[in-house]
């Protein structure tokens, strides 16, 4: 630890340390949310359980349900409501 202040400039008393891109890398990228997005506006009927299956076929991409449900929320998308009557 030492060396690397040392030899990054140390006498000037900088701390050079590269920087580290610790942890999960996301699943969800760019193109898999504008593909969801594109989906939902062609099928607004679609439900996580389809969504999933879809993801899981054509982008090659195994995620559970509250994952998607998460990624979803994140996107400002919110699920249709069902109404007591339709449920019955």
């Amino acid at each position: 630890m030492y060396r690397r202040f040392i030899d990054s400039g140390g006498a000037a008393g900088r701390w050079n340390l590269s920087p580290h891109h610790l942890g999960r890398k996301p699943k969800f990228s760019e193109a898999i949310r504008q593909q969801l997005r594109g989906w939902l506006q062609q099928w607004p009927d679609l439900t996580r359980a389809e969504l999933q299956e879809k993801l899981r076929q054509q982008a090659q991409l195994g995620v559970s349900q509250p994952a998607l449900w998460v990624v979803l929320r994140k996107m400002g998308l919110r699920p249709k409501k069902v109404t007591a009557c339709a449920r019955t």
